[in-house]
């Protein structure tokens, strides 16, 4: 039998492959009136029920928490607890699919100092051990593109990331 738990810390490799990906979202169906395809509403989906065409797929969102003095942004599945989410992470990861955590969204406002690098690399390293994820998609939108230090601290923290998983022969993903 296949563990499941073991399976997500594998990150598939997608060089030279065809990619389709896809977003899951990470909040209940209407809990944003209208957002999704042509204003309707998109179906609550566990990740296990992606299609099995998107080899690629991006959670959506690593955001700063609502209330939050924290500016490093993080997740935290709204349904599932971390094991079960870790698990369905994990059932992708057997098929040879890969499930990132996509920073930012259009309500997310990042903004991030240099002297956050480290914390954010630490955050992204404890979001990949805890739930599986096989790397990160950039998904900054409006003034968080150009925000405070965005734009030299998430390259060089993402660096640092890769750098950290290819050191275990791991291929950390990044896309945008």
């Amino acid at each position: 039998s296949i563990s499941y738990q073991l399976a997500a810390s594998e990150m598939p490799d997608k060089k030279n492959k065809k990619i389709v990906m896809g977003f899951w979202h990470n909040w209940a169906e209407g809990e944003w009136s209208g957002s999704g395809f042509q204003l309707g509403f998109f179906k609550n989906l566990a990740l296990t029920e992606i299609p099995e065409q998107y080899n690629v797929i991006a959670v959506a969102f690593m955001k700063v928490a609502t209330g939050s003095s924290d500016p490093i942004p993080t997740f935290k599945p709204y349904n599932e607890t971390d094991e079960e989410f870790r698990r369905q992470v994990g059932v992708l990861n057997a098929q040879g699919r890969a499930v990132l955590i996509s920073l930012g969204g259009a309500d997310a406002h990042i903004e991030l100092a240099n002297s956050d690098e480290d914390a954010l690399v630490e955050r992204i390293i404890f979001l990949v051990e805890t739930y599986g994820f096989d790397g990160l998609d950039i998904d900054l939108e409006q003034t968080a593109i150009t925000a405070k230090d965005n734009q030299t601290v998430i390259p060089a923290a993402l660096k640092r990331v890769r750098s950290y998983y290819r050191d275990q022969g791991k291929h950390f993903i990044i896309s945008m």
